[in-house]
């Protein structure tokens, strides 16, 4: 095999590493589009809660929050009630 045929062929694997490479690299950006559209949904969500929250207790509303946890793979679980 000549030099230029090897140097040829070596050029061909890596015009096909580099399109599965791109292919990949589009899949990653379009994931992670996602994660930051999902992110932004959940933190959009917390200030909603945050502010509802506010809102009674400026109302003094008395209203009682469960934090459920999970303690064990079994499925146990506490709540504790919380008064604001």
């Amino acid at each position: 095999m000549t030099l230029k045929a090897q140097y040829e062929r070596a050029d061909m694997e890596i015009g096909e590493v580099k399109k599965r490479l791109s292919g990949q690299f589009k899949e990653i950006s379009v994931i992670q589009k996602s994660i930051a559209s999902i992110e932004s949904r959940v933190e959009q969500k917390r200030a909603d809660r945050h502010s509802l929250l506010q809102q009674c207790k400026v109302r003094r509303v008395i209203i009682i929050i469960y934090d459920v946890r999970l303690q064990s793979y079994h499925g146990e679980c506490t709540e504790n009630g919380i008064g604001i």
